[in-house]
């Protein structure tokens, strides 16, 4: 078992190892809150931030996607900077902790429907399969904090 794990490792690209390590954030905030009750506003806090900068930095790959291509799309542009505009809106509202991770998620995941629909031609297919696989792990990470709150 250890050696398959080994060897899916060595397989992994940049980019892969990468969202691990994105993700890992995740992980330690949910172990926390298992662990560590004393301080959950302050993990929740932080996990609202992480994911917004997330959002984020998806609709930055969407810019760094626009900069390569010969012919620039408005779509994408446009569409590159409306992730920061709205994580920003909801970011400073006053609604509960849980609906800022529950509207964040819902987010992260038209994003990725968004690209799987309507930029499958314009973004390679490992991207999207690591969209897809990140996306599963962070909304199910969200899903189990919310849960655990």
């Amino acid at each position: 078992m250890l050696n398959i794990i080994i060897k899916r490792i060595k397989k992994l690209n940049t980019f892969e190892v990468n969202g691990i390590f994105g993700f890992l954030p995740f992980l330690l905030i949910i172990f926390l809150i298992f662990f560590n009750k004393n301080n959950v506003s302050i993990y929740l806090n932080f996990i609202i931030f992480y994911l917004f900068i997330i959002i984020v930095f998806i609709g930055a790959t969407h810019w760094g996607f626009v900069l390569s291509l010969k012919k620039k799309k408005s779509r994408l542009i446009f569409f590159s900077i409306i992730p920061s505009i709205l994580v920003s809106f909801i970011y400073i509202l006053k609604i509960t902790i849980t609906l800022k991770l529950l509207i964040g998620i819902f987010f992260l995941n038209i994003i990725f429907f968004y690209e799987k629909i309507y930029l499958k031609n314009i973004f390679p297919d490992w991207y999207l399969v690591l969209r897809r696989n990140l996306n599963f792990f962070v909304t199910s990470a969200v899903l189990i904090i919310i849960l655990l709150i």
